[in-house]
Order: structure tokens, then C-alpha cells, then sequence
């Protein structure tokens, strides 16, 4: 099955238009959706924020430990080497809200690898589809 991991970061309302879009594109995609608690707020030191999506009821299954390290190989290896090719060498597809268009068409529906989805995803036009679904 495909797997839809989510870098969840910022306060509560950004994580509810993360958790919609990556909803939404896992239903789409038929994919098995889990998210990363952790790594998205290690470095939030002026905020402070945390994840907060189970203060609204939203219970999520965290990523794995094995994701997790490649994901934060990957973030460290772009500063110095070519995100695609860093992204390809560790099996990963990005989905970066600000590249989409670079990728959806030929990597997120591929069943390489796992996908790892980045950014806020501000607008319902992104989970209009799923949107009857997500108020329930």
C-alpha cells in the first residue's frame, strides 16, 4: 500500500489544513496516511509550538521510526546537494506545496518509495473533494 507521511509544523490551524490536503490526497490515492509529531517543531524556539491535532479529536498514526531518519537525512543533505537527487537516492517523493506542480503528475501517484508531504496547504480548494468527509 502507499504510504502519505505528513512534516506537520506550525500552531493548530496550520496543522488542519496539513491534515485536510494530506487526507484528502490519501483518499485519492488510497494511501495509509501517518504523520510526524516530532521533527517539525524541534527547531520552533520562538513559538514553542507542539502538535496539537488531538486537541480537536484528531487522532493520527506517527510515522515511522525508519521514515523519520531518512526524512532528516534528507533535510540535512539538501543544504549541501541537489534535493531531487537526495529525494531519489533515499526513495522519498516530496510533495512541497510551494513545487507541486514540479511533481504531481508523475510522482505522486507512482508507488515509489514513500511520499513525504510538505507545507500548509492554506486553502479548502486543496481538500474540496473530501471536504463533507472532513467535517465528520
Amino acid at each position: 500500500m502507499k504510504r502519505l507521511n505528513v512534516y506537520l509544523e506550525g500552531g493548530l490551524g496550520n496543522q488542519l489544513f496539513q491534515f485536510a490536503y494530506a487526507y484528502a490526497l490519501s483518499k485519492k490515492l488510497n494511501a495509509e496516511l501517518r504523520f510526524d509529531k516530532l521533527t517539525g517543531f524541534k527547531r520552533d524556539k520562538v513559538y514553542n509550538r507542539k502538535y496539537e491535532l488531538y486537541k480537536v479529536g484528531v487522532n493520527v498514526r506517527s510515522v515511522t521510526l525508519i521514515d523519520q531518519i531518512k526524512f532528516i537525512s534528507y533535510k540535512v543533505l539538501i543544504k549541501k546537494f541537489e534535493p531531487r537527487r537526495i529525494a531519489r537516492f533515499l526513495r522519498l517523493t516530496i510533495i512541497d506545496q510551494v513545487d507541486r506542480t514540479k511533481y504531481y503528475d508523475h510522482q505522486i501517484d507512482s508507488n515509489h518509495g514513500c511520499k513525504w508531504i510538505l507545507g500548509s496547504w492554506q486553502s479548502p480548494l486543496w481538500f474540496a473533494d473530501q471536504i463533507n468527509n472532513l467535517k465528520r
